[in-house]
């Protein structure tokens, strides 16, 4: 089957496809790149930066109205096919990515706790510094046991942080 490609609205000079591809207006097939929440975006000429997924939403359904959004049925924000993109409220949004997905937020993973990308304990450790805290131990022996500061120690054993962890 082959694509169909349209113009975008905001700039005409530019199409794209309902397979989610952008060209220039000389023909060439654009690259995006990954925006730091997920999603391909690229810039249009001087100063116009654009949502993939928004383009082809707006060329092939219309025009996006005032606080809808864009969802991705899979939940594969790169997946840009026309077929995989529909216009809902944000609530609509939400509730497809929390039941349908398992996603928390608008990422693809529970960020709390192991989740977190910057985490460097497990559950287990966590239990352990609460147990050893509880036990009398010393904030200091336990974050160099860890490799974590004194106050993140103070934190997890008084549930401040990995509060959801029982």
């Amino acid at each position: 089957m082959a694509k169909e490609w349209k113009p975008i609205p905001i700039k005409p000079s530019y199409f794209v496809s309902d397979a989610g591809e952008i060209r220039s207006p000389s023909g060439k097939v654009l690259k995006p790149g990954l925006a730091g929440i997920g999603y391909h975006h690229l810039g249009l000429g001087r100063g116009t930066q654009v949502y993939v997924h928004r383009c082809v939403v707006s060329a092939f359904l219309g025009p996006i109205p005032e606080g809808h959004e864009v969802n991705h049925k899979n939940g594969v924000k790169t997946d840009n096919r026309l077929s995989n993109l529909e216009i809902v409220t944000h609530s609509e949004n939400r509730r497809h990515a929390w039941q349908a997905l398992g996603q928390w937020r608008d990422r693809n993973r529970d960020t709390r706790g192991i989740g977190h990308p910057s985490a460097r304990l497990t559950e287990a450790d966590v239990i352990m510094i609460r147990g050893l805290s509880a036990d009398g131990a010393s904030n200091s022996e336990i974050a160099m046991q860890f490799g974590i500061t004194r106050d993140h120690v103070r934190q997890i054993a008084t549930r401040k942080r990995w509060a959801h962890l029982a």
